[in-house]
C-alpha cells in the first residue's frame, strides 16, 4: 500500500491543502489582466497553487506558460528559455508561419521539409544585435497574445535569481519598461528567497515595484490541516486521533511540506491506529532523514550565527541586551545585528511579532537534538 501522504513534489487535487482565498485571489488577478508577485519560503506550496489554477483556466481563451529560473545561469539562458517557453506553449502549423514573418532576430528551423511548418527544432537568436533581441524576447508574450487572441498568463518560478546575472538591473529595467504596456499578458513572479523577493518588488527604488498585488503565502491553519491528516490516513485504513493530528501540525508548525512529510513517516511504521509511540519514532526518522542536509546548513553558518540561534531557541527575546550578548559570547550588538540579517537574509529565521523563530520546524529539532543536546523524543 502506498503511503497518503506527498512530498517534496509538486501536488494537486486532493493532495493539495486549502488555500482557497490564495487560489480565489491570484486567480482573480491574473484573470483580471493583472499580475501577481508571489512570496513565500521554499516548500509552502507556491509551485503547486499555480499549478493548480492554471489546470483550471487552460482553456481556449487563456495561454498558461511556466518558466522555471532555476537552472538559468546568465541572463541569455533566461531570455532564451523564456522565448522557447512562450513559442512552444503556442505552437501550432498557422502560428509558426505568422510567426516567421514577423520574428527578426529568433530564427525557428523546423524539422520537416522546406515550405512546410512542422516541429521546430531549434530556436537561434541573433546576440549580435542584442539590444534588439532583448527587446523582441520581452515583447513576444504581447504579440503573441494580439495574433493568438488568447489572453497570455506566464508564472516566472523562482524570479529572484534574475539577481545573479551580470547585469540584473538592467534587465529588470527593460522587462519593467516592456511589460508595463502589455494588456493582454498577465505575468505571475514568484520566488523562495523571501527576502530578495521582497527587495526586487516592495523597495520603492526597484523596478518592479508596484508591479503587481504582492500576496504572501502564510502556513496552513491547522483547522484545515488537521481533518486533512485524519482523511489521508483514513484512506489506507488507519485511525489517528485529531488530539494527535493537531499535535503533528503543532510539532511541524503548520508547515505545509513537513506536516506532510512528518506523517508520512508516521504512517510507515504504523498499524490500525496511531500512537504517541509513533511520532516519536517517525521524529527520530525526520532526524535521520533531514541529518545530511542540515550538517551542511550548519556548516555554512558562522560562530555568531549559531549562537544567536541558540540565544532564539532559549527564548531570549531582548538579543542585543547586555545579559543576551553575556551569556552567549556575542560580543557587540551590531555583531547580533548583522548576524540576525544574514539569518533571515538565507531564510534561516523570521520574525513574529517581537520574537524570531527558525522558518524550517525540522531543522530546529535538529538543532535542539544536535547542538543544544535537548531531549526532542520526550513524546506522551
Amino acid at each position: 500500500m502506498e503511503s497518503p501522504f506527498l512530498f517534496g513534489q509538486v501536488v494537486t487535487g486532493d493532495d493539495f491543502t486549502n488555500r482557497q482565498i490564495e487560489k480565489s485571489t491570484v486567480k482573480s488577478t491574473l484573470l483580471s489582466g493583472n499580475h501577481i508577485i508571489l512570496i513565500s519560503p521554499r516548500r509552502y506550496g507556491k509551485s503547486s497553487l499555480i499549478k493548480g489554477i492554471f489546470h483550471e483556466i487552460q482553456n481556449t481563451k487563456y495561454q498558461t506558460i511556466t518558466v522555471d529560473l532555476t537552472a538559468s545561469r546568465s541572463e541569455n539562458l533566461f531570455l532564451e528559455s523564456f522565448a522557447r517557453q512562450v513559442l512552444n506553449a503556442n505552437s501550432n502549423k498557422t502560428f509558426w508561419k505568422k510567426m516567421s514573418r514577423i520574428l527578426k532576430n529568433i530564427v525557428p528551423t523546423f524539422s520537416m521539409s522546406s515550405g512546410d511548418f512542422g516541429e521546430v527544432a531549434t530556436l537561434s537568436f541573433n546576440w549580435q544585435e542584442k539590444k534588439r533581441t532583448i527587446e523582441e524576447i520581452l515583447e513576444l508574450p504581447n504579440l503573441i497574445a494580439k495574433t493568438s487572441n488568447k489572453h497570455q498568463i506566464i508564472a516566472i518560478d523562482e524570479f529572484q535569481n534574475i539577481e545573479k546575472f551580470e547585469d540584473p538591473q538592467g534587465l529588470q529595467l527593460q522587462m519593467r519598461a516592456i511589460w508595463q504596456h502589455h494588456t493582454n499578458v498577465s505575468y505571475c513572479l514568484y520566488g523562495s528567497k523571501r527576502h530578495m523577493m521582497e527587495q526586487i518588488f516592495t523597495r520603492d527604488s526597484s523596478a518592479f515595484y508596484n508591479f503587481g498585488q504582492v500576496v504572501q503565502l502564510q502556513k496552513i491553519h491547522e483547522k484545515y490541516l488537521v481533518p486533512f491528516i485524519s482523511k489521508k490516513f483514513n484512506l489506507t485504513k488507519k485511525h489517528i486521533d485529531e488530539g494527535l493530528a493537531l499535535r503533528i501540525v503543532k510539532m511541524m508548525r503548520n508547515h505545509p511540506e513537513y506536516v506532510q512529510f512528518f506523517c508520512h513517516l508516521i504512517w510507515t511504521s504504523a498499524t490500525r491506529k496511531i500512537q504517541p509511540k509513533q511520532l516519536k519514532s517517525g521524529l527520530k526518522k525526520l532526524m535521520e532523514a533531514t541529518s545530511v542536509h542540515f550538517l551542511d546548513l550548519y556548516d555554512k553558518l558562522n560562530n555568531t550565527q549559531v549562537k544567536v540561534i541558540k540565544a532564539i531557541l532559549k527564548g531570549e527575546q531582548q538579543l542585543t541586551s547586555q545579559y543576551t550578548l553575556q551569556t552567549y559570547q556575542l560580543g557587540t550588538s551590531a555583531n547580533v545585528v548583522k548576524a540576525l540579517e544574514a539569518l533571515r537574509k538565507e531564510d534561516f529565521i523570521e520574525k513574529k511579532q517581537k520574537n524570531y523563530e527558525l522558518i524550517n520546524p525540522a531543522f530546529e529539532f535538529w538543532f535542539r537534538f544536535k547542538i543544544l543536546q535537548d531531549d526532542i523524543f520526550e513524546i506522551e
